[in-house]
């Protein structure tokens, strides 16, 4: 298992992969690799950056779906909206990751995109194996159907889950588990609230099957998933995702710092972290030596105009 918080320092490719053969050979864990250029992002999906984003997740969704909705045609599912809209770059709920390291050392070290100095960083997550679904699971697809609900809607949602775990599990300080005593009673308790109601009736719409008995946690507890490999830029990225819930302790309204601490190593299924941070200066010597394994802006981002991109900068000479 890796250690809370180990930090480590990146100048060149050898130092990576240094850190890389750090990592825990188990075949029950999965590692995640994000890569930013800026060390002090939070890792945090981009609706929760700006207070205005969240309140307007519902509205920024359906605007985008019906101004393009030949873009969204093909998609059976809501999280396929997301993954689509996360792509043409409206903020959601959902977390870029990739299973492969050197990818996340090449977002962390190419240019910044305001065009500011900052040294990089990837962080590592040691996430159980067990705990990372498809792109299609129940799981996913209760919190990415929350897009549906208003903000007003998502704040009584957190009232009715609070009000049934007050009256069933008055005493516990944790979420209650299908082992607990009365585990049932607080599942109809809370799935009996208006807003689970709406809840189920979006998630019924793409999955007719859906029982109205949601597990409180599946709200709150963020989930892993693998996306289909439908769209080039994921399969060439080896992409992965995270989808955060709402914010358990804040009534229902994600702020961006709770949104980070939901994917902290305390949660069930994160056994630890690494944190690599890369020097400002050390960043063009390490996309040097990444090219020379493959690694450029023309294979990780595989769209005709970036591939025009590097090959034209290869003989601006």
């Amino acid at each position: 298992m890796l250690k809370e918080n180990f930090t480590m320092e990146i100048l060149r490719l050898e130092n990576f992969a240094r850190a890389i053969s750090l990592l825990p050979a188990k075949k029950s864990s999965t590692f995640l690799f994000r890569g930013h250029t800026n060390k002090n992002y939070l890792l945090s999906p981009s609706l929760f950056r700006k207070e205005g984003w969240q309140e307007a997740e519902k509205e920024l969704l359906l605007g985008l779906i019906s101004d393009s909705p030949n873009e969204f045609s093909a998609d059976a599912h809501t999280i396929d909206w997301l993954v689509r809209a996360q792509h043409y770059g409206l903020p959601t709920r959902v977390l870029d990751f990739t299973t492969n390291g050197l990818m996340a050392l090449f977002f962390a070290c190419e240019p910044s995109s305001d065009g500011t100095d900052h040294d990089g960083q990837v962080r590592i997550l040691e996430v159980d194996r067990t705990n990372i679904g498809y792109q299609n699971s129940d799981r996913v697809s209760i919190k990415a159907n929350l897009a549906y609900l208003s903000s007003n809607e998502k704040v009584f949602l957190w009232h009715e889950v609070v009000e049934a775990k007050a009256e069933i599990f008055p005493e516990i300080d944790r979420w209650p588990t299908r082992y607990d005593p009365g585990f049932q009673d607080y599942l109809r308790r809370a799935n009996q609230g208006e807003n689970f109601q709406r809840l189920v009736h979006f998630i019924k719409t793409e999955k007719p099957y859906f029982e109205n008995r949601i597990d409180p946690a599946d709200i709150f507890q963020p989930s892993f998933f693998l996306p289909k490999r439908n769209n080039p830029r994921i399969s060439a990225q080896s992409g992965c995702f995270a989808i955060l819930g709402l914010d358990d302790n804040s009534q229902g309204k994600a702020s961006t710092t709770s949104a980070a601490d939901q994917l902290a190593v305390d949660t069930p299924h994160i056994r630890g972290e690494m944190v690599l941070n890369i020097p400002n200066d050390s960043k063009p010597r390490i996309l040097e030596q990444l090219e020379i394994v493959g690694i450029n802006i023309g294979t990780v981002y595989p769209e005709l105009a970036k591939k025009a991109e590097y090959l034209k900068a290869q003989y601006d000479t």
